[in-house]
């Protein structure tokens, strides 16, 4: 079985799985950016499969202190968002239909 799911690309390793989500998520978040001129996901949003409730999921485990450091310097480096008004909010549904 392992030489199986070895052949496949299996990665054995769960940090590096996680490590390698972000990476992935935060150049789709970088993209949106481009796109559209901030970091404000709007739950709706369906563009970026996965896109929105990363962003959330971000903010939240900021917020409990339960993202690493070098993740939240990351972000913090392309103007993430840590909290939006609701006005903010309805402006970013607004670009996005």
């Amino acid at each position: 079985r392992i030489e199986r799911l070895d052949a496949i690309g299996f990665t054995w390793d769960a940090q590096q799985v996680v490590a390698d989500r972000f990476r992935d998520l935060l150049a789709k978040l970088q993209q949106y950016k481009r796109e559209y001129g901030d970091c404000i996901v709007p739950l709706k949003y369906g563009g970026i499969a996965g896109l929105s409730p990363w962003v959330h999921s971000q903010r939240r485990r900021q917020r409990r202190g339960h993202l690493p450091a070098h993740q939240e310097a990351e972000l913090n480096a392309i103007d993430f968002k840590w909290s939006c008004s609701v006005e903010e909010g309805k402006a970013a549904v607004t670009r996005i239909q």
